[in-house]
């Protein structure tokens, strides 16, 4: 309780802190009025990913039992997960709510593996904006360290951060041999030797499907490009300056990775202050104000999965 405390009152102290500065301007969001369409565009297409991300960890479960999935289960799910993500404190209480109403799909579904296929699902969710943000630094090199040396610096993390992701799921592949060796040599260890073991043999499960691996990256890569491009719609009309699309391709997805961080709900106050900082990088001033457009809209989408748990109280 005090750590899930301290979290709200970092994230509260982070956002009156931007609110003092004046970079955060809470009264943008009332001007959403004005663009009723636009609003209504940007809600539905910000639904669409729920449904993509539902139907990759339904892959990753179905790899355990054999067989099919109630998509609709899986849908709803999902949607409560987010819904406690978004009014309790932490990162994975989302997922955990997940993990005790998936055990009743099936009684295949132990909870390490559900555990491992949560966290694999939230490496999906990692790695795919990775790549989308190392492919466009690296196809728009030139022309974004023409902009400033920050920007040149924002492109090699990026890049050290693509080539970390990359190395960690290349783990998912080695070969059988390897992994027994690994495995034996973990059963060793006293008390913990043998959860890790069978962790990682869930672990490599997974990784012995390939197709259903590459599959469920290429709906996570989807998913994530209706979503960086849902949050440029709703900014676009208060960019304090004109902002190419690609450019967003370059820096919204590390903007979106610290939001994933578990310091506070849903990246309050971190995303505003990460937002303001990246969106400097192009010489605009009012980041957290951005951020904060599109924030409003991920809690009201999220607080929709509240709906699904009404009739899941069982």
């Amino acid at each position: 309780m005090w750590k899930m405390l301290l979290k709200v009152v970092f994230a509260l102290a982070l956002v009156i802190w931007l609110i003092y500065k004046g970079t955060l301007d809470m009264s943008l969001a009332l001007k959403l009025k004005n663009h009723p369409i636009l609003v209504v565009q940007v809600a539905l297409l910000l639904i669409s990913p729920f449904i993509l991300t539902a139907f990759r960890w339904k892959w990753l479960l179905e790899i355990k039992i054999g067989k099919k999935l109630s998509t609709k289960k899986i849908i709803a799910l999902t949607w409560m997960g987010q819904f406690f993500s978004t009014i309790l404190p932490g990162g994975v209480t989302g997922d955990l709510v997940k993990i005790v109403y998936a055990q009743k799909l099936d009684s295949q579904l132990s909870k390490g593996y559900l555990l491992i296929s949560a966290f694999i699902d939230r490496i999906f969710g990692l790695l795919g904006l990775l790549i989308i943000q190392g492919t466009v630094c690296l196809v728009l090199f030139k022309e974004l360290t023409a902009l400033s040396p920050k920007v040149e610096m924002l492109l090699y993390f990026n890049f050290t951060l693509f080539a970390g992701a990359l190395g960690f799921v290349m783990t998912l592949f080695i070969k059988q041999q390897w992994q027994q060796v690994v495995l034996k040599r973990l059963e060793t260890l006293p008390k913990i030797g043998t959860k890790l073991a069978h962790a990682l043999e869930h672990f490599w499960l997974i990784g012995s499907h390939r197709f259903i691996f590459f599959k469920g990256l290429a709906l996570t890569i989807t998913s994530h490009i209706i979503v960086i491009s849902s949050f440029y719609m709703i900014i676009s009309p208060f960019l304090e300056q004109p902002l190419p699309l690609q450019y967003a391709f370059a820096f919204i997805p590390l903007g979106l990775i610290s939001v994933m961080v578990p310091i506070s709900p849903m990246g309050l106050g971190v995303g505003h202050a990460m937002f303001q900082e990246l969106f400097s990088y192009f010489s605009i001033m009012n980041g957290a104000s951005l951020f904060n457009l599109f924030f409003i809209f991920q809690i009201g989408i999220n607080l929709v999965g509240g709906i699904f748990y009404i009739f899941h109280r069982d």
